[in-house]
């Protein structure tokens, strides 16, 4: 089932969800897409581009539902080990999806923010990023955090730098 997003607060959930008991909060990893597109004789990138699909779909649930942050783990530190043609589409997809969808998460006051550190991802896609973050800042509804080149022990070590940084 497709949701659409109608501009006012949404006005439509599923029968079997109690809507006084919806999380505040809801993480997804996205996993699996490559797996999926082999399955059914397809290329990885095919399965990829499924994912983003279902994310636009998601995103939009969330919204109706009155969840207030969906975090996605999109892209972790581990994936760069991944073949340069798929991580090449993964970045490639992200561009394509904050070209087509940035204008319909602004009009639905979807707030982006990044986890991880994209400065290392290509160019195209940082720009992408800047652009998502800087239409969305001012934003107050769904806060969409994306876990982009996100990892555990990148952020155990960050945590421990900023600690020291404080205790100095």
């Amino acid at each position: 089932m497709q949701v659409a997003w109608f501009g006012k607060k949404k006005q439509k959930a599923d029968n079997d969800i109690d809507l006084n008991n919806i999380p505040r909060h809801v993480a997804i990893i996205m996993d699996g897409n490559g797996r999926w597109a082999a399955k059914r004789g397809l290329p990885r990138l095919a399965g990829h581009n499924a994912g983003m699909l279902a994310m636009k779909e998601i995103i939009k649930r969330a919204d109706v539902l009155g969840i207030k942050y969906l975090t996605v783990y999109a892209f972790s530190t581990e994936n760069w080990k991944r073949s340069a043609e798929e991580v090449g589409g993964i970045f490639g997809l992200l561009v394509k999806y904050v070209a087509s969808e940035l204008a319909e998460l602004d009009e639905n006051n979807v707030k982006v923010h990044i986890l991880g550190d994209y400065g290392s991802i290509p160019r195209a896609a940082a720009a992408s990023i800047e652009r998502a973050l800087a239409t969305t800042r001012d934003n107050d509804g769904l806060q969409f955090n994306i876990a982009l080149n996100y990892g555990g022990r990148q952020e155990i070590v960050r945590a421990v730098r900023q600690i020291c940084y404080l205790v100095e």
